[in-house]
């Protein structure tokens, strides 16, 4: 039997393999295919049109409509909390509550889409960072057979997804914030397809948050702006690389030989591109990755 590895996939081959397979992966949720859950829930066939359609908060009103009162209360006390942590155990409590009364079985898989559809209000498009990834792949390769690849330069892992993110607006932030709390709330009901998009939604994050420091919008970070970024900040993107890393080790493949999507292990090597950055302690050597163009 043929072995494929990433490495022996051409890259605009990948790209192909990678679009099928995200498509199938973030169709997923819940232990079941996401058309066959459509029979069961009008609700997530009419918010996922409205997604497909852009109406984000029109899919945020089906779902919350569907998942009730006592949901949507604590749901809306999200935007004015500074503690998502315990909104999360509240909403696992409520989501399980609804599950283990047999009113809504399919609560999880509602509450993925939920997450999906804030992300989106704020701009958020896990098909666009996954692509980019894949747009990158493809550039690195055709950079490292050009015989000119020692002059050329490209944004690094974080960078490259400005183009593809929405303003480095406080609202957005806290709103990509509260998609992965909603993620996170899913706890043991959480699927492969779950994982998957909450490694892409905390990579989104990152970038995001590093967004911010470009003050002169031009899609770089300079040594200057990266100064500007706290010990206290840079702790928790370090976190939250750590998570990304973890969720898209959890997320399952991509490839028919069990290889992890390119994405995921492009998610999973920022830490050790980190790592490898000179200075003292792991807050400057993020400073100096984010800093860095690849070259």
């Amino acid at each position: 039997m043929t072995t494929f590895t990433i490495a022996s996939i051409k890259p605009n081959h990948f790209k192909c393999i990678l679009i099928i397979n995200l498509v199938s992966l973030l169709l997923l949720s819940c232990g079941t295919n996401f058309f066959e859950s459509v029979d069961k829930s009008d609700a997530a066939a009419d918010a996922t049109i409205q997604l497909e359609k852009g109406n984000a908060s029109k899919a945020e009103d089906i779902l919350l409509n569907a998942l009730g009162s006592d949901y949507t209360k604590l749901y809306e006390s999200a935007s004015s909390t500074s503690d998502l942590d315990s909104l999360k155990d509240d909403l696992t409590t409520e989501m399980r509550q609804l599950i283990d009364s047999g009113d809504l079985k399919e609560a999880p898989n509602l509450i993925s889409i939920l997450a999906s559809a804030r992300a989106q209000r704020h701009g958020i498009d896990p098909f666009e960072i996954a692509l980019k990834f894949a747009d990158s792949s493809t550039s690195s390769s055709q950079s490292s057979d050009s015989a000119d690849s020692t002059t050329s330069s490209s944004p690094n892992e974080l960078t490259m997804l400005f183009p593809v993110l929405p303003e480095a607006s406080g609202d957005n932030i806290t709103g990509l914030d509260i998609a992965l709390m909603l993620l996170g709330s899913l706890a043991e009901e959480k699927q492969v397809a779950d994982q998957y998009k909450e490694a892409l939604f905390l990579t989104a994050s990152i970038a995001l948050i590093t967004k911010s420091l470009d003050t002169d919008g031009d899609g770089t970070i300079t040594a200057l702006e990266s100064i500007t970024l706290s010990d206290a900040a840079a702790q928790v993107l370090l976190n939250q690389i750590a998570s990304a890393a973890s969720a898209a080790a959890d997320s399952g493949d991509l490839t028919s030989d069990g290889e992890s999507s390119l994405s995921a292990q492009q998610i999973q090597a920022l830490q050790s591109q980190i790592d490898a950055q000179d200075g003292g302690t792991q807050e400057e050597k993020l400073r100096n990755f984010i800093a860095q163009n690849k070259s």
